[in-house]
């Protein structure tokens, strides 16, 4: 009697893809179907690291205002203006 797995195919190249893209460890297991512990046990074999999705404890205001004033000179303003001699 023969017994088989469904065991899922994982392609390491789009594994990478995955995780570089910033897919969390979540995200992944959702994708593929597997537990917790085979994600991290993939990341671990293939070398890369999944990025843990933290939410600020903070909120960044931005309170700087830039006032700039420009003013533009061309050539053709200095040959039309009179000479002060």
């Amino acid at each position: 009697m023969e017994t088989t797995t469904n065991k899922p195919e994982i392609s390491k190249t789009q594994f990478r893809l995955d995780v570089n893209s910033g897919m969390t460890k979540s995200e992944l297991i959702s994708k593929y179907g597997v537990s917790s512990a085979s994600i991290k046990k993939i990341a671990t074999t293939l070398g890369v690291t999944i990025k843990r999705s933290v939410t600020p404890k903070f909120i960044l205001v931005d309170d700087e205002t830039e006032t700039s004033v420009q003013s533009e000179v061309t050539f053709e303003s200095l040959e039309t203006a009179p000479l002060n001699n």
